[in-house]
Parts: C-alpha cells; structure tokens; sequence
C-alpha cells in the first residue's frame, strides 16, 4: 500500500497534472514554445545535507496548489522527514538519497508509461515506437510514414516536458533535450535540439 502510495502522489499524479493541461493544449493546437506557461526552473536544486540525506525543491509548477497540510499529510504517508511549502510556492523536500531515487524510479516509470501509449495511438497514429534514454533528455521517434505529419511534429513539447519534469526532479535544469525522427525508411528526417522548458 505504501508503495502504491508512493508512485501515485510522486510519480503519476504529477505527471498527470501536466499531462493533462498539456495535451488538452496539443488536441486544440493551441500550444508551441511560447503559447503556455513555461516552468521556471530557477528554484529547483537538490543539496546533499549529508551523506544520507538531500533537500530536493522543486517549482511551483510541479506543487499544484498544495496546501502545507497537504504537504504535511504527504510527507507523514511517505516517511519523509519534511516537505515545506516555500514562499514563491515552490517546496522543498527533505529526504533520504534512497526516497529521492525511489521518486525518481517512479516518475520515470509514470513516463515510460507514457511513452508506450503514445505509438499507434487515435492522436499519433504515425508513431510506431519511441526510444528514449534513461534522463529522458534524447529521444529516437520512429515513424510508419515517409514525413512527419503535425500532430507527430507537435509531440516535441510532450517529451520537452517529459525530460524538463525528469530532470528538475534529479536537481538538474541546464540539460539540452534531443528529439530525433525517423521515418518509414529509417532516415533521420527532423532534428529539435532544444533547451530545457523555462522562463
């Protein structure tokens, strides 16, 4: 119970969070790099305390209105032994290095996921698979047609987001995200070489 606990208010509920403002944004091709609001990545940082433990903050963005009882509540559940409500809305968590990379082994398992359901899918159908590396910051998208067509073009937001959660949750925002696609052929047809999601 406790771990399912864990994946779902660490991992999926999170990501669910985004994923659905986002991918409401991508059905109304309403959305591009600078149609929604960006995350602000400036406080996120992970500082190790001492051999065992870390203070992880993530944005706002990632803290979804949470109240600091309901933050309080959270880190009770969990075993944490703090998550603070800051007053930029952003929250620190305190933590021991083997909760973080629970955390971390969670949200990757909730992108994964995913990631699986997108090839083949009503909305990008011309997806046949995805390859993505373990930070989520290079992904190989392989194609069933000869070109790209707009909705398999605009899933370059999904996985910026994708990397940007990932990796703010590891501590680290300066990572650049590579989306490659390749088409029916396997040829390299379009490179985005991007910075991370930020104001």
């Amino acid at each position: 119970m406790k771990k399912q606990t864990t994946i779902l208010l660490l991992g999926l509920l999170a990501l669910y969070a985004v994923f659905t403002i986002i991918n409401g944004r991508l059905e109304n091709h309403t959305v591009n790099d600078s149609s929604y609001q960006k995350v602000d990545l400036s406080s996120c940082s992970l500082v190790d305390l001492d051999d065992d433990r870390v203070a992880l903050t993530i944005p706002s963005e990632y803290v979804y209105g949470a109240t600091p009882s309901d933050l309080e509540k959270t880190a009770n559940e969990l075993g944490y032994e703090s998550i603070i409500l800051n007053q930029d809305g952003s929250a620190t968590y305190t933590i021991t290095k083997e909760q973080h990379q629970t955390m971390l082994k969670d949200l990757a398992k909730g992108i994964n996921e995913k990631l699986a359901a997108i090839p083949g899918s009503d909305k990008y159908d011309d997806i046949s698979s995805i390859e993505a590396n373990e930070d989520f910051t290079q992904y190989k998208v392989y194609l069933s047609t000869s070109t790209a067509e707009f909705n398999e073009s605009m899933s370059v937001m999904l996985f910026k987001m994708y990397g940007t959660m990932y990796n703010c949750f590891n501590g680290v925002t300066d990572e650049t995200i590579v989306i490659e696609y390749y088409n029916k052929n396997g040829d390299l047809i379009a490179s985005y070489d991007s910075t991370p999601i930020e104001e």
